[in-house]
């Protein structure tokens, strides 16, 4: 288990207990750091009534750990099935590349046997803080989204050539089969209403004038009239 994941455990733990004597007292909330995920909660819920103890508990934690410790790499788009039933421990873990500038989307569908939590989170691997060679089980993993119960998909834009890992574990309740679904695009749409990438006839840098000066910038042809969208929110 990697010590980073240690912490962000006890982290996560600490401010789920915060947060409850918070409550209880009246107290205000204290802004120690992100939210426990829907994950760490199960965690401490099985910590506070035993069931961490019993040998199904210890075996779901510690296939959540494994899970991140060794993803299966995958190539997008991939659309993945599995099937669970009550009781069983196992946790699935895909790591995934994403260029710079590309949206990620993973969605995840479950057909339900038996209800309980179905936990999806998504980690970033620390580019900065992996060290060198292949000591895989000693990467950084940040977490930067987990799914709300009450959601269906998560997206997250890659500001830079970024590593995510996926991880889907059910709740030790849960029975079914689950659909997950990993995708990129541009996290920009084309700014013109209606096309895509085909209408730029004119690229950045090409040659003018008989080569006497490059063209800085690019045309993208469309009727007359046709609507320029802004490619993201205005502030």
């Amino acid at each position: 288990m990697r010590r980073s994941r240690l912490w962000r455990r006890a982290g996560g733990l600490a401010l789920l207990a915060l947060a409850l004597e918070g409550c209880a007292t009246g107290g205000h909330w204290l802004r120690l750091g992100p939210p426990p995920s829907p994950h760490e909660q199960y965690v401490a819920t099985l910590e506070r009534t035993g069931r961490a103890e019993q040998p199904e508990g210890v075996a779901w934690i510690a296939s959540a750990d494994a899970a991140l410790d060794a993803p299966r790499a995958i190539d997008v788009p991939r659309h993945l099935v599995q099937q669970r039933r009550p009781g069983t421990s196992t946790a699935a873990a895909f790591e995934v590349q994403v260029a710079e500038g590309r949206r990620l989307t993973v969605d995840l569908r479950a057909q339900v046997t038996v209800p309980g939590p179905l936990f999806l989170d998504v980690f970033a691997v620390d580019a900065d803080e992996a060290p060198a060679g292949d000591a895989a089980e000693a990467r950084a993993l940040d977490r930067v989204a987990s799914l709300a119960p009450d959601a269906l998909s998560i997206s997250l834009d890659a500001r830079r050539a970024t590593a995510y890992v996926v991880r889907v574990q059910p709740s030790l309740e849960w029975a079914g089969t689950y659909v997950l679904t990993l995708s990129t695009r541009a996290s920009l749409p084309f700014p013109v209403q209606g096309l895509s990438a085909r209408a730029v006839q004119s690229g950045f840098g090409v040659d003018r004038d008989a080569g006497r000066r490059q063209h800085e910038g690019i045309d993208i042809f469309a009727p007359r009239g046709t609507p320029a969208v802004a490619a993201t929110d205005g502030v």
